[in-house]
């Protein structure tokens, strides 16, 4: 609570003070600059899960283990939603 009252005597007379077009420009930047990291993030993470899953398959193996990577990622997805989305 202290926190809020804080943040909003900082930030209500400045947001208040700022023309509306420069500030949907600012958020607009934010929000950018934010997708830019997220979708960084999610490369990365991509990138990454393949070289663990994909690193040390061979010829005979990789074929099985390519068609049951979707069924555990499916099994996982199901198990994630049945415990965390009982709402």
């Amino acid at each position: 609570m202290v926190k809020n009252r804080f943040l909003r005597k900082i930030l209500h007379p400045r947001i208040e003070d700022i023309d509306p077009v420069r500030l949907i420009y600012i958020l607009s930047l934010v929000v950018g600059l934010l997708s830019a990291l997220a979708a960084v993030i999610l490369k990365n993470a991509i990138h990454y899960t393949h070289q663990i899953l994909a690193g040390g398959i061979t010829g005979e193996s990789g074929t099985y283990l390519y068609l049951a990577y979707p069924f555990i990622g499916m099994l996982i997805t199901l198990l994630f939603v049945k415990i965390y989305c009982q709402g």
